[in-house]
């Protein structure tokens, strides 16, 4: 890294890896600024949000080391807190996580401030994320501005900027593309918040979007006969994880699945696994993840990786097997109630359980025998307690244990 203006330092190239923000702050003094309202366009809905009529500066952002926080320190005195406020309360009543907390607030601005050029809104975005608490920084290129976040957690395919022992991913990449010139990146040192909360991405509790309910029906072979549901999923799912960027491949494992799936695929599930033991019922949900399902590879589908959560693998025409092991989890949790183990092989992901007297291959684990279960495979298959098929001798790591 190199030192570039008294008031930035200077990145020659970005870097990717692994990825993200979170909270509170405010204020200053009243206005007597007119309150407005807008409509905001987002998630296939229209969020009612209010802002002062008064709130931008007038001029531009100068688009350098001294104009940037100018424009920063313009807005602390402006009367952005009943705009601040508004968000906040969107916020809390669909309980957003600081990733659709975010998109909400880049969103709101776009469609308040639609006049003004993009790095104004980005700059906006910016001290409104500080100003609810995040570590958040400017980086420029040019006249093109992007907006980062600290994080601790692990993001793929994102721009990263290492400072001062912290990582910031950028955000903007999600809205625009990062040029490539040649040119530097000046990274501004100015930082509102260098206490912030880490920026969070994962979504261990559903937002409280509107549901849009799509019909499914699902055949799968178990206890050698064909097995017929009908299921309702969220579409919102997908629409919302089409926007997200890539998180590591645990954090699909814990979303949940929607308030339609599970009203409607669970208890059908428990009255097909009725009487069954432990063992059966492990077997029956293997059945389930293994043959209701079209497989194919990521690349395939979509061109790149791309791990899925529980929901999307009724929503997506494929899925592989990082995908039926983010579906066996969250069916377990609701059916089995086993410890798991999330296990790593080259190039395969699969599943080991905790079950009782149970024949089979297995991985010790403190002090606890856990027997693999493949979600994936064999296809049309029932048997579990065996090692997949191809990797008997392969090298393995646990990534991930569920208690």
């Amino acid at each position: 890294m190199q030192q570039g203006h008294p008031y930035s330092r200077i990145f020659p190239s970005l870097a990717f890896g692994l990825l993200l923000p979170i909270f509170l702050c405010g204020a200053t003094p009243g206005s007597t600024d007119p309150i407005k309202e807008v409509l905001v366009p987002i998630w296939g809905e229209h969020i009612r949000i209010s802002y002062p009529a008064q709130f931008l500066p007038p001029s531009p952002a100068a688009i350098d080391d001294h104009g940037i926080p100018h424009f920063y320190h313009q807005l602390a005195k402006s009367n952005y807190h009943p705009l601040l406020y508004s968000l906040r309360q969107v916020r809390r009543t669909l309980k957003l996580n600081d990733w659709l907390y975010y998109q909400l607030i880049e969103a709101a601005i776009k469609q308040t401030f639609s006049h003004r050029s993009k790095a104004d809104r980005t700059l906006t975005v910016w001290f409104l994320l500080a100003q609810s608490g995040m570590d958040v920084r400017i980086g420029y290129r040019a006249k093109e501005v992007y907006l980062y976040a600290y994080s601790d957690e692990h993001l793929f395919r994102v721009p990263l900027v290492n400072d001062g022992g912290r990582t910031y991913f950028n955000l903007s990449t999600q809205r625009q593309a990062v040029q490539e010139d040649g040119a530097p990146l000046y990274f501004i040192l100015f930082q509102p918040n260098p206490n912030g909360a880490s920026f969070r991405f994962g979504l261990q509790s559903l937002p409280l979007l509107r549901p849009r309910p799509e019909q499914q029906q699902l055949k799968f072979l178990a206890d050698g006969a064909w097995q017929h549901l009908e299921v309702t999923v969220d579409a919102t799912m997908k629409m919302l994880m089409e926007q997200y960027p890539q998180l590591d491949e645990t954090a699909y494992l814990d979303i949940p699945l929607s308030a339609a799936l599970e009203r409607t695929l669970i208890p059908q599930l428990e009255q097909l696994m009725m009487g069954k033991s432990p063992q059966q019922r492990a077997a029956f949900l293997a059945a389930f993840t293994r043959s209701a399902f079209a497989y194919q590879e990521d690349h395939a589908q979509f061109g790149y990786s791309r791990p899925m959560s529980a929901e999307e693998v009724l929503l997506h025409p494929y899925s592989d097997c990082e995908d039926r092991v983010a579906l066996y989890v969250q069916l377990s949790k609701h059916l089995l109630g086993l410890p798991m183990l999330v296990v790593a092989f080259p190039d395969h992901l699969t599943l080991a359980v905790a079950l009782p007297q149970t024949k089979g291959e297995a991985v010790r684990y403190e002090n606890r025998n856990y027997y693999f279960c493949d979600p994936t495979g064999p296809a049309y298959s029932q048997s579990i307690g065996t090692v997949p098929q191809g990797y008997e001798k392969s090298p393995f790591r646990i990534l991930k244990a569920y208690p």
